[in-house]
């Protein structure tokens, strides 16, 4: 498809620089338009812009980057698929063992839920998601926590928790026998979203089974939490990953406030969209051309991909947010869009496709190479319907 503007022109995309060359521009579906024929950088103080580059397609972004720490669910079987559309050679046992020693920990994070990260990452980065955490408690337990001292209740938690593991329903009794009348299930997540705890091996670990075990981040680890973290290092890891994105993507996935000098002073390639917004990204960020072609990739449900910027029509189309947004539903993406949610089970997989896949073999194939190495038991099967 051709820009149908009267002077199109071809947008170049190349690593470190984004140039146009020439009088035409390949803009399929005004995804991409230079500053000749829709709308020109605006400079910004102390920094130099680049050409438009507008609504980039998340998935065919993302083609190649890394994830800040991947997504993962309650069980390894659900971390796994998340971490089949992002890590080549994905080896299931290797990761099991990386939890089980410690070396990968799962706690509490970004827009608290469950996240697998490096020890480093962990210890670096929990303290900056607290305030996230902190709202996210009074939103889900404000009556039932209400006149509470939460600062006590966390201490009185990390106590118990640094006397032994514990699951979350248990430390919420025993909580609820020092704050009579209060109830359980809101004291322990009093202590989850405001102690810093992790949920200790074998939760997670591949091919084996164990319930949540709660312990504190510093006493499982040995280590202490960084004292005052800086947040580049988070803002950068979220471009390298999701990258070319605006400042309110940043915060949507972080939680970080504030954080527009900080950018200011980051060196990053800047962009504008076709509303004239600000993108960022990193300097080594790939920026594919609009014909490269994007795999078919199976996520998980809330994957990061869908929830972790602002403006989520760049992966997931407008017509079809209601199938998939705050359900637990996996999105199929194809040429970086999703066009479907798929299941999987002993007969395989089924995919209810939102349109008419056209390569639908690609989907096939690459089913069936997730089918067999993360549920080898299953029918190598894979069968695509209409939704």
């Amino acid at each position: 498809m051709r820009c149908s503007r009267p002077a199109p022109c071809r947008l170049i995309l190349r690593r470190g620089s984004d140039i146009c060359k020439g009088d035409r521009c390949y803009c399929p579906g005004h995804e991409h338009f230079c500053g000749s024929c829709a709308l020109a950088a605006r400079p910004q103080p102390g920094a130099a812009r680049a050409p438009v580059a507008a609504r980039p397609r998340r998935g065919r972004c993302s083609r190649g980057r890394r994830p800040p720490r991947r997504r993962a669910g309650t069980g390894a079987r659900r971390a796994l698929h998340r971490l089949w559309s992002r890590v080549a050679d994905l080896d299931p046992d290797d990761l099991g063992r990386r939890i089980a020693e410690m070396s990968l920990v799962r706690l509490i994070a970004q827009r608290a839920t469950i996240h697998l990260h490096t020890v480093d990452d962990a210890l670096a980065w929990r303290p900056l998601v607290q305030p996230t955490l902190g709202k996210a408690l009074r939103n889900g337990f404000r009556a039932q926590l209400d006149g509470l001292d939460i600062a006590a209740v966390a201490a009185a938690g990390a106590a118990l928790l640094v006397e032994r593991p514990r699951p979350p329903a248990e430390l919420g009794r025993a909580l609820a026998a020092l704050f009579p009348g209060r109830d359980p299930t809101a004291l322990a997540a009093a202590v989850a979203y405001t102690e810093p705890v992790l949920q200790l091996p074998p939760r997670g670990v591949w091919g084996r089974t164990g319930k949540v075990m709660l312990a504190p981040v510093a006493h499982a680890l040995g280590r202490p939490l960084a004292a005052d973290p800086a947040p580049d290092g988070l803002i950068l890891r979220y471009l390298r990953a999701f990258g070319p994105a605006t400042t309110s993507d940043i915060r949507t996935f972080t939680g970080l406030t504030g954080i527009r000098e900080i950018i200011d002073e980051l060196p990053l390639r800047r962009f504008a969209d076709e509303r004239g917004r600000e993108l960022l990204d990193v300097q080594e960020g790939p920026l594919p051309d609009p014909e490269t072609p994007a795999p078919p990739r199976f996520l998980g449900e809330f994957d990061n991909l869908l929830l972790g910027h602002e403006d989520r029509t760049r992966v997931l189309p407008a017509e079809h947010r209601a199938k998939v947004l705050l359900l637990p539903a996996r999105p199929l993406l194809v040429d970086g869009m999703a066009a479907g949610i798929w299941t999987s089970g002993a007969d395989g997989i089924v995919v209810r496709a939102f349109e008419p896949i056209r390569d639908e073999a690609a989907v096939i194939a690459e089913g069936e190479r997730m089918l067999a190495v993360l549920w080898q038991q299953s029918e190598r099967t894979v069968r695509i319907e209409a939704h």
